[in-house]
């Protein structure tokens, strides 16, 4: 199912909303301490996701300032410090 749901989405295929299964209980203890960590790794990666989605809109508004209409023959330089 989650193979079928990822190739969908990768072919672009509208993908219908994913709910979790209902009643499944408490975790069990035994797979608690994974559980957190999975937890963990996914919170880090959404900060990184975040950084990542920030430094790229800063370089797209840097990339949008340069003029669509300019001529080829004249040198043109995009200051990445400034």
């Amino acid at each position: 199912m989650l193979w079928a749901r990822a190739r969908d989405a990768a072919e672009g295929q509208p993908l219908e909303p994913w709910s979790p299964p209902e009643n499944l209980g408490p975790i069990p203890k035994e797979l608690l301490s994974r559980a957190r960590h999975i937890q963990q790794s996914q919170r880090i990666t959404i900060g990184h996701l975040r950084a990542a989605k920030t430094d790229i809109a800063g370089r797209l508004k840097a990339v949008r300032k340069v003029p669509k209409h300019f001529r080829d023959d004249t040198p043109t330089y995009l200051d990445l410090v400034g």
